[in-house]
């Protein structure tokens, strides 16, 4: 039985499905979840509050291992911290940097489904880790670390300081979180790939599902943007569609304009759209 709940917090973690058990046996919900796990590279193999083998990891205090499933090549571990997202993340990173974890990028940027803290790591030139986190409810929150040990495309064989994201305009946008019971999907993004010269732009989209309007989608967004420090310098709101217009005053005296474009569509959804220019 404590396997069978393993299997379903790392399912859990990795797809976010509700698992409902129904008649069968303990048995079949077993094969049922590992399938669920399998992939192109074959079952994992699952420690139950166990570290894949041969990896060595000290965890930081109020944290519970719950387990780890391990494939040839890679392996998830799972976490749980009976602390907030961000008490969770930084008390993760700074317990893995005292192993010789260097971190090169942070928390995500860009529209997501609700508030997610993550982080990539190197050691050892190959060695790369990517750390999630998540709420898990009741305050608590559910870590879930990929790890690969030597693998030919690792991004730490660029270098071990380098950032994941330096080159793709992520650590401009902020950080844009749907409102609670809002579907979100699709969307995606794209622009240059660095901020060098006055014209260059990146953006992010998503399409929602909401019970908020037009204008009070902006204006949740609209938050965000000013707590990420962006200024906002003007607005046209109206009923199916709306836009603001933001400043934000960079490195090196870079100042960048925003435009955040949120429009009805045909079938009742919404598109939320950011264009982010270096002036």
């Amino acid at each position: 039985m404590r396997k069978m709940i393993l299997v379903a917090t790392c399912v859990l973690a990795l797809v976010g499905p509700t698992v409902v058990l129904g008649e069968g046996s303990e048995a079949n919900a077993d094969e049922l979840l590992l399938a669920l796990l399998s992939d192109s590279r074959g079952v994992p193999v699952i420690h139950r509050g166990g570290l894949p083998e041969g990896l060595e990891m000290e965890l930081p205090e109020a944290s519970r291992l719950v387990g780890s499933a391990e494939w040839p090549d890679r392996s998830r571990i799972i976490v749980r911290l009976e602390a907030s997202l961000e008490e969770a993340r930084t008390a993760l990173v700074k317990s893995l940097e005292s192993q010789g974890w260097v971190v090169t990028a942070g928390k995500i940027y860009g529209f997501v489904h609700q508030e997610i803290y993550n982080a990539s790591l190197c050691r050892e030139e190959r060695e790369a880790l990517n750390l999630w986190v998540e709420p898990a409810g009741s305050g608590a929150s559910l870590a879930s670390l990929g790890y690969r040990k030597a693998w030919k495309k690792s991004p730490c064989l660029l270098h071990p300081y380098l950032g994941l994201h330096n080159h793709s305009g992520a650590d401009i946008f902020p950080t844009l979180v749907a409102p609670g019971g809002a579907r979100k999907w699709g969307g995606g993004g794209g622009g240059t790939s660095s901020w060098r010269k006055p014209g260059d732009s990146h953006y992010r989209a998503t399409v929602l599902e909401s019970a908020l309007s037009v204008p009070e989608l902006i204006e949740h967004y609209g938050e965000q943007m000013k707590q990420a420090g962006w200024k906002l310098t003007d607005q046209v709101v109206g009923e199916e569609a709306s836009v603001q217009f933001w400043t934000l005053k960079g490195e090196k005296g870079k100042e960048f304009f925003g435009t955040f474009v949120v429009l009805e569509l045909s079938d009742g959804t919404v598109e939320a759209n950011l264009r982010i220019t270096l002036k």
